[in-house]
């Protein structure tokens, strides 16, 4: 699986050779500043399996903000990222994402 954003379109997801997963939220509620940039930077440069987005990527569900952490994600990401829908989301969420309910089934 590619180390980039994982754009869900399957109600379970499958994946296998997953150990260590890194859990984060909440970069878009400021807007995606420069500040949450260089923090997520760092996390997404973390050695791991896979990471998981628990909602509000963006600040109000706009195309474009998604567009920016999709391809922040694309750009930094050293593993696959899935994302949660957030309240900030929602406007947006499916066209940019996919599915806002699904699962990620894996055996360690």
């Amino acid at each position: 699986m590619k180390s980039d954003f994982q754009r869900t379109t399957e109600k379970e997801n499958k994946l296998s050779g997953v150990r260590e997963i890194v859990a984060l939220g909440d970069m878009g509620c400021t807007g995606f500043d420069d500040r949450s940039k260089a923090v997520f930077a760092d996390i997404l440069r973390q050695r791991n399996d896979l990471f998981l987005i628990t909602g509000d990527l963006t600040l109000n569900g706009a195309a474009d903000q998604f567009a920016e952490v999709i391809g922040f994600c694309n750009a930094q990401a050293r593993a696959p990222v899935f994302a949660l829908c957030g309240n900030h989301d929602v406007a947006g969420y499916a066209e940019s994402c996919g599915l806002g309910c699904y699962a990620i089934v894996w055996k360690r």
